[in-house]
């Protein structure tokens, strides 16, 4: 559709199957990063769960 030749292409999936695992693990990170805010956000911290 957009006139890649077959090179082309083979370079476009290299590079995003390359990139992916990058944005994957930021994704998780950040959701992680997210949830701890969270939790000190609301009072939920290891002190207070303990009690």
């Amino acid at each position: 559709m957009l006139g890649f030749d077959a090179n082309a292409q083979g370079l476009m999936i290299g590079l995003y199957m390359a990139q992916d695992s990058f944005g994957t693990a930021a994704n998780v990170t950040g959701d992680g990063a997210i949830a701890i805010i969270v939790d000190k956000l609301m009072g939920r911290d290891k002190e207070t769960k303990s009690e």
